[in-house]
């Protein structure tokens, strides 16, 4: 949706509400996105979608390549691969993940591309 995933599920249990990138300006204003060039691959028990995303307001021109997949053994991996084309001030870039309020104060492992 709009770039972004919504409701994942691990088995009857919703343990992700939203996953997306966003660009917000200096005043923490959304620059809502412009996608191009939509790729969509789907396999018996995988999928990938490939897309190009462009942010441009006022000073603001960012750009970004995003790839999700999902593959057999339930991993789904999103990632984000973009460069400023004008100088501009901003307060983020980068993922939102939006977690469902039924899971507040459940314990979470986040583990960086680094496996960290």
């Amino acid at each position: 949706e709009d770039g972004g995933l919504r409701y994942i599920r691990y088995g009857s249990q919703e343990v992700v509400r939203g996953i997306y990138a966003a660009v917000r300006d200096r005043n923490w204003g959304t620059i809502k996105p412009v996608f191009r060039g939509f790729e969509v691959s789907e396999g018996s028990d995988s999928f990938e979608v490939r897309f190009v995303a462009e942010h441009r307001q006022d000073d603001i021109d960012f750009v970004w390549d995003g790839s999700i997949k999902g593959s057999r053994d339930g991993t789904i991996s999103f990632t984000f691969d973009g460069a400023a084309r004008s100088s501009f001030l901003k307060n983020r870039i980068g993922f939102c993940v939006l977690h469902p309020a039924e899971l507040a104060g459940a314990q979470a492992e986040v583990e960086t591309a680094a496996g960290t």
